[in-house]
């Protein structure tokens, strides 16, 4: 196994590098990829996780975020149902609780007391990804590492019925809402790299949603 490490820039070049590349041939590199997230002091910002961790297939927020460098102060919020749990970092001793589970495919906010330039590190997913939704709200990413508008994904056409989702400028919202048969309006919906939503669903479902990219 070789192990290569890519931003996200390289990710996307490496896409349109291959995308018209017919091949059956079964790739053995590992690629770990990392995302740049600027975070403005004492803002919260909402963010995706779109990369394997490296280490376990049940990472923390630890194992996310990493346990070292991170400005004194900085918490994570995670939604989980019907309320927030907050995750803090401590320098020099780590996160607390701790206990937290964050995966790929999730959001959450997070807040630093300070400007800091946070990156996202991992692998880079090379399988398709089965997305779930819950009824209701929930904070979730589209589970690869690539900047995508809604009309190339599976939410596209599999999406609930009156699915809205909301994306934060760091300031205000913006709303898109899913409409059978129609599609999404406005249909100017995109994800960028490191980015999490709100998604509202009437009903719980499943999708798989199928690599962007080769590798």
């Amino acid at each position: 196994m070789k192990t290569k490490l890519i931003g996200v820039s390289t990710v996307i070049l490496l896409v349109a590098g291959l995308a018209m590349a017919q091949t059956s041939e079964v790739s053995s590199v590992n690629v770990v990829g990392y995302i740049k997230v600027p975070l403005v002091a004492n803002r919260v910002k909402l963010i995706g996780i779109q990369f394997d961790s490296m280490t376990t297939t049940n990472p923390t927020v630890a194992d996310v975020f990493g346990s070292e460098g991170l400005p004194d102060g900085t918490v994570v919020y995670l939604f989980r149902g019907n309320r927030y749990v907050a995750e803090e970092y401590y320098d020099g001793f780590g996160w607390f609780p701790g206990t937290n589970l964050l995966d790929r495919g999730e959001g959450c906010w997070i807040k630093s007391p300070q400007n800091y330039d946070l990156t996202l590190l991992g692998e880079v997913p090379g399988e398709d990804t089965t997305v779930y939704l819950r009824a209701g709200a929930q904070i979730m990413s589209y589970p690869f590492p690539v900047s995508i508008g809604v009309t190339s994904t599976v939410l596209n056409v599999n999406a609930p019925d009156g699915s809205v989702v909301y994306l934060h400028d760091g300031t205000n919202y913006q709303a898109y809402e899913y409409y059978e048969g129609f599609g999404w309006f406005p249909d100017t919906l995109r994800w960028k790299e490191g980015e999490g939503c709100w998604f509202m669903s009437p009903a719980a479902t499943s999708m798989v949603e199928t690599v962007p990219y080769s590798l």
